[in-house]
């Protein structure tokens, strides 16, 4: 933080009940730089959870709040831009180009750059075009746009009928539907942010196990009629859903509802939740897509339920 061009800043460090040496470390650093504060919880919080504790922490009067995940980096320049960006009072969120390991996205072209009201800008994510909207590390938002959200990141384990359920990949979007249904928006070209690239990291963990398309799904049936007509939600509900059938198709042809029982059990309580969420809103010829795929992910977990690892 103390790189940044930009200086007028507070950095809330919020601990979330741990057991290392970060408040002798902040502690240390708030001795050296007023700008820094710790704001330590005793109690533990899931990961959802602890950000939006975080982000009832930011102070009276603050005007911007901007999320950085524990091993994410900003650029130097990155609050300089972001608040240049949003230097127009109507718009309610700022976000920029991202790098994760070597890759920089959004991959796909967007122009360069541009501003768009929030409500065309979440229509556009939802109707397939590139996520400009990135990671919570890679946003800013004005204060006075979160407002009556209680919690901006939905906290409910996803599935939700998983025991081990892990946040959603495309569950900030749902967060960010509340922020841009009332607000401008603006992507900056640049890359201002750098996120943890490991192989615990949500967006490797997405990747692995094939949670991408389903998540956009889930995050399309939740908040899509807000933004869409009927017909354009039916026609995306269905795309979606192909996409998703098809990446199934893949994985059965590949054997990994059988090779990998974590892989079956996730995807039996993702079928299983989405079906839920098609049949309520009555999605029947996509709901026809994944049938089949429900039958065989309800007997490979069944299998692995019977036939443990280590049994």
């Amino acid at each position: 933080m103390r790189a940044q061009d930009h200086q007028d800043w507070v950095h809330l460090v919020v601990d979330n009940a741990s057991t290392d040496d970060t408040p002798r470390i902040v502690e240390e650093l708030a001795a050296a730089d007023h700008r820094v504060r710790l704001v330590r919880f005793e109690e533990h919080l899931s990961m959802l959870g602890s950000w939006n504790r975080a982000m009832r922490q930011v102070p009276d009067g603050a005007e911007f709040v901007k999320h950085l995940g524990a091993d994410d980096r900003m650029t130097p320049d990155c609050l300089g831009r972001m608040l240049a960006a949003a230097e127009d009072p109507r718009v309610a969120m700022v976000a920029a180009r991202w790098r994760e390991g070597t890759v920089v996205a959004p991959t796909r072209p967007v122009p360069d750059p541009f501003r768009m009201s929030g409500r065309d800008a979440m229509r556009s994510w939802l109707l397939g075009g590139p996520d400009t909207f990135g990671t919570p590390s890679a946003c800013l938002y004005r204060t006075a746009a979160l407002d009556g959200i209680d919690a901006l990141y939905p906290p409910e384990a996803w599935p939700p009928n998983h025991p081990d359920g892990e946040p959603g990949p495309s569950t900030d979007k749902i967060g960010y539907a509340d922020i841009l249904e009332h607000g401008g928006f603006v992507f900056l070209p640049q890359v201002l942010t750098y996120d943890t690239d490991n192989a615990g990291a949500q967006s490797t963990v997405a990747e692995r196990m094939r949670l991408q398309v389903p998540g956009d799904l889930d995050a399309l049936l939740i908040v899509g009629q807000r933004f869409l007509d009927p017909d354009e939600l039916r026609r995306r509900v269905t795309s979606v859903t192909a996409r998703y059938a098809r990446s199934l198709t893949k994985a059965v042809a590949l054997g990994r509802p059988l090779r990998e029982p974590a892989f079956a059990t996730l995807h039996h309580h993702l079928l299983e939740h989405i079906d839920g969420r098609l049949r309520d809103e009555g999605f029947r010829t996509a709901r026809a897509l994944l049938a089949a795929h429900r039958l065989v992910f309800r007997a490979a977990h069944a299998r692995a339920v019977r036939h443990p690892a280590g049994h």
